[in-house]
């Protein structure tokens, strides 16, 4: 009989040696226990380190909101920006719009 074992399982083995008197043999006895492991075992290794990891930041309330208005800060910053190419790309479509209107008129005019 075979085992096709996938990632989450391990084999366990036990070759067992004996000797029978009745017989005046050996007895050779090889046990195969297959056994499914919880996949958390083998892939969640860092569940039980601990929380503090190398390289974190300050955790203080103080500084997670002053973070936070660091970053409301730059995006009221970009939207600013964005609304003001934006108001200067209408300017000069209405600009275009006008020149066109005119040209329009003068040939309009002519015929």
């Amino acid at each position: 009989m075979a085992y096709i074992l996938s990632a989450v399982e391990y084999v366990q083995c036990r070759l067992h040696l004996g000797y029978s008197s009745a017989n005046d043999s050996y007895i050779m006895t090889f046990t195969v226990i297959a056994r499914r492991v919880p996949l958390t075992r083998l892939v969640l290794s860092r569940g039980y380190t601990s929380s503090v990891r190398e390289g974190s930041v300050a955790q203080s309330k103080g500084f997670s909101k002053k973070e936070k208005a660091h970053e409301d800060e730059y995006a009221r910053r970009h939207e600013a920006e964005l609304l003001r190419k934006l108001k200067a790309e209408i300017e000069a479509k209405k600009e275009e719009l006008a020149r066109l209107q005119e040209k329009h008129d003068e040939v309009n005019s002519k015929q």
